[in-house]
Formats: C-alpha cells, sequence, structure tokens
C-alpha cells in the first residue's frame, strides 16, 4: 500500500513541480499545486525507505544475506530484470517514432553512454541524471545504497548510531563512496527502513487524545516540509511517523485495496511513466489544464500499460526466467 501511495506522489511530482503545462490556483500569490508537486518528492524517499526494510525483512527471515557477492548478483539481476524489459519496449519506439535517437540524447560519445545507461549507472558514471530517460537516475542511487547494505547490515545493532551518522553524512558532507549518484541524499531513509525492521511497532489501542495528538504532529511535520524547507532529512521522520499513524488509523478496505494494486503495479510504472508523460504523449496527457484530471490521466494510462506488460511477462515467462537466475 505504501508502494501505492509513493506512486501517486511520484505522478503528481512529476505532472506538477514546474507548473508549467496546467492552470495553477494561487493564495497570496503563492502557487498551491506546484508547491504540492515539489513537496511530492517525498515518493523517492519512501521508494528508498521500502528498498531498506525489504531488504532487511528478507535477510531477517533467511538468518542473513549469505555471500556478499551473492546477494550482489542476486539483487542486481532482481532489479534489473524489469528495467531491461522496459528498455527494450520503449527506448526503441523512441528511436524509431519519437526522434529520440541515441545521438541526441548522449551527444558525444553516445554507444558508450547507452552502454552504461543499459546497466543503471548513467548518474554515477556521469554525474547527470539526463540519460534515455530522466527517471532512471535512481537506479544509481538504489544500486549504490545495495552495495553499503552488506555493511550496514553488520552494523544492524548499532542502528541508534547509524541514524544519527546518516543525519550528520546527509546534512555535512558527501561520503566518497557514494559518488555523483545522489545516493548520499537517502542514505538517512534507506538505514531508517533497515532500523525499523527490527523494532516492533505498537498496533492501535490508543486514546482518543493520543490520536488527535498525532494527527496534529504529522501535519505539523508534513506543513513544515511543504512551507518551510525541500531537505530530505525530514522526508524520514514523515515515513516515520506515518507508517506509525497507519498501524493506528488503518485505512477501509476501498484504499487498502488501491493502494495495493497500485503497488504492484508502482515499479513497472516507475520505469515507464516518464516517456507518456514528457516524451511521447504530453499533450494526450496534459489536454485538460487541470493538475487534478493530469495526474489521474496519466495514472489511468500508465495503470492500463502496467497491466498489459505484466500480461506479456506472462506470455513469455519472463517472471520465471527471472527466478531461474536470482535462483542460480
Amino acid at each position: 500500500m505504501l508502494k501505492g501511495i509513493a506512486l501517486i506522489l511520484l505522478l503528481c511530482h512529476h505532472c506538477l513541480y514546474t507548473g508549467e503545462g496546467y492552470n495553477d490556483i494561487y493564495i497570496h500569490g503563492y502557487p498551491v499545486f506546484k508547491s504540492f508537486g515539489v513537496f511530492c518528492k517525498l515518493c523517492v524517499s519512501i521508494f528508498v525507505f521500502l528498498s531498506g526494510y525489504g531488504l532487511t525483512k528478507v535477510a531477517i527471515n533467511n538468518n542473513g544475506i549469505g555471500n556478499p557477492l551473492q546477494f550482489y548478483r542476486k539483487r542486481y539481476v532482481k532489479l534489473m530484470m524489469n528495467y531491461w524489459l522496459i528498455w527494450l519496449l520503449f527506448v526503441p519506439i523512441g528511436v524509431l517514432f519519437f526522434n529520440r535517437t541515441f545521438p541526441d540524447v548522449y551527444g558525444n560519445h553516445f554507444v558508450v553512454k547507452s552502454i552504461v545507461d543499459f546497466f543503471g549507472l548513467y548518474r554515477a558514471v556521469y554525474g547527470t541524471p539526463y540519460g534515455y530517460n530522466a527517471t532512471w537516475w535512481f537506479y544509481s542511487c538504489i544500486i549504490i545504497l545495495y552495495l553499503l547494505y552488506p555493511l550496514l547490515w553488520k552494523l544492524k545493532s548499532y542502528w541508534f548510531l547509524l541514524i544519527p551518522l546518516s543525519i550528520i553524512s546527509v546534512s555535512f558532507g558527501r561520503i566518497p563512496i557514494l559518488g555523483s549518484s545522489g545516493a548520499f541524499n537517502y542514505l538517512l531513509a534507506f538505514v531508517c527502513g533497515l532500523s525499523l525492521a527490527f523494532i516492533p511497532i505498537p498496533v492501535g489501542g490508543r486514546t482518543p487524545i493520543w490520536k488527535l495528538l498525532m494527527i496534529a504532529f504529522f501535519s505539523l511535520i508534513c506543513l513544515y516540509r511543504f512551507f518551510v524547507t525541500n531537505s530530505v532529512l525530514w522526508d524520514s521522520a514523515i515515513l516515520i511517523w506515518g507508517v506509525y499513524s497507519y498501524k493506528v488509523f488503518p485505512l477501509n478496505n476501498i484504499l487498502s485495496r488501491l493502494f495495493s494494486f497500485l503497488g504492484r503495479h508502482s515499479f513497472n510504472i516507475f520505469l515507464f511513466h516518464t516517456f507518456i508523460y514528457e516524451y511521447y504523449f504530453h499533450n494526450m496527457v496534459f489536454w485538460s489544464s487541470n493538475p487534478i484530471l493530469i495526474v489521474l490521466t496519466l495514472l489511468v494510462v500508465c495503470s492500463l500499460i502496467s497491466v498489459g506488460i505484466e500480461h506479456i511477462k506472462k506470455a513469455f515467462r519472463i517472471n520465471v526466467l527471472q527466478n531461474k537466475l536470482v535462483g542460480m
């Protein structure tokens, strides 16, 4: 469900943060939807947080991560199989029908750059997110964090030290090993996901006053992040308090099913949605000039495409191939 929420925030961020292509609402000269779009970059921290959490839950169930090299191979293959499928489906369309040829996108040394991009390392190598698909910068970020994970796993008993150290690294300096991938910005969210996998979260049973205070505090940190700061440090605070709040205020069945459905398709849609709203069908997505309808249009179109991709994966047994490669 949290993946589904993150997906909606992702689409809001990309459609709205520039303030272009739609009619905004201004309050005392303040662009409401553009500001909300900037705020929605919180989605990156959610995806990173869930990666750290998921890796740790799997490691706990398996009594460790095993051999680090085997861990790297399995995680990389699992991470890249969907990426390569989307690459093979959407990049040729861009080259053949939308004039997004490799020389136009990459400029000089386009063969080498396209190979680096194909392996998900474009931002880590070149320090810029603008490869064939600008959204794919996230791959450099998460691959570097995966490389760090065996070390973080060994230090898991010292999570109470890892969190403040992550805050310091994000606030005051870049860690050299993280390079230009952007991973240092999200190290805290990754560590918080790892740490929360070990910490039991109380469920329900709170007094009405306590629940009211929870809502008030969560609203305050969101408003502070919205109006005062763009620091990703606050993303982790919102995430932790949001997860805790969900345990106290579970969603109803309809919302749970909706977010779960979107969550199952979030990886596919993350990988290809920029092709739809920016590179190939921009006018179609922004037809209404209404920010809410723009996001809904993109969400519906991408959901339908993702369902189709899942049928392709099933027909060609791609998931079976992935499981065999991961299990080798």
